[in-house]
């Protein structure tokens, strides 16, 4: 498993239609389209299986404002692994 930026529009795309599937289909009204600062984590074999989107408040302050694992990457571990990661970008 692998977890990395989201450096592209497709993967921008990608993360957010997957918080749609995981927390359901009126959550596309306040997950972003397009996040600007996201993180994906994905198989061995390039499958999505989770994310997590943060949000800059001001210089040097930032959220967690999205985690979330589809129902293949649960059981894993990976929710406290997309955590870390958050946390230490926040850093």
């Amino acid at each position: 498993m692998t977890i990395a930026r989201v450096e592209t529009i497709e993967e921008s795309k990608a993360i957010s239609r997957l918080a749609v599937q995981v927390f359901g289909p009126v959550s596309w009204l306040i997950v972003p389209g397009k996040p600007k600062w996201a993180y994906h984590a994905k198989d061995e074999n390039g499958e999505l299986l989770g994310g997590l989107i943060l949000k800059k408040l001001g210089e040097g302050v930032g959220v967690v404002e999205w985690i979330f694992v589809a129902k293949a990457g649960r059981g894993q571990g990976l929710g406290p692994k997309l955590l870390d990661v958050g946390v230490q970008a926040l850093e």
